[in-house]
């Protein structure tokens, strides 16, 4: 393996976290200092940094372990908490009736008992968001 191919595999392996860090300037300027070489790959973002000066992160900060658990939640509102998909003859998606007919609040409270940390409340809103999405 070259230099330039190693160069090449930390730049992705740098873009990869640094995305999923927001985008962050502070993280983008310590890369570059420990690989000065890499700016050629990094061009574009440093231009962007330098078009945003006030901004520290360029996207907001991504929590995937956070955004998973706010999928689980709203995949347990959808189907229900102990939900396995089965599918129709059809290929289409068999839904729980049991869970379909059950209340918005009656839901909730059933989520909730699964994901204590979060309130009915914030239940809600994670699946209001997860709908507009």
């Amino acid at each position: 393996m070259t230099n330039q191919d190693e160069l090449e595999d930390f730049v992705v392996s740098f873009i990869a976290d640094y995305t999923l860090g927001g985008r962050g300037k502070n993280e983008l300027i310590s890369f570059l200092k420990a690989y000065p070489l890499a700016s050629a790959y990094l061009v574009n973002e440093i231009i962007e940094h330098l078009e945003n000066p006030e901004r520290l992160y360029l996207d907001k900060k991504t929590n995937v372990g956070k955004e998973l658990e706010h999928e689980a939640i709203y995949q347990a509102f959808t189907y229900g908490p102990n939900y396995f998909p089965s599918f129709a003859p059809n290929g289409s998606l068999e839904i729980d009736e049991e869970w379909a007919e059950q209340s918005y609040d009656e839901k909730l409270y059933q989520i909730h008992k699964i994901f204590p940390k979060y309130t009915r409340d914030t239940i809600g809103k994670i699946i209001s968001l997860h709908k507009k999405q």
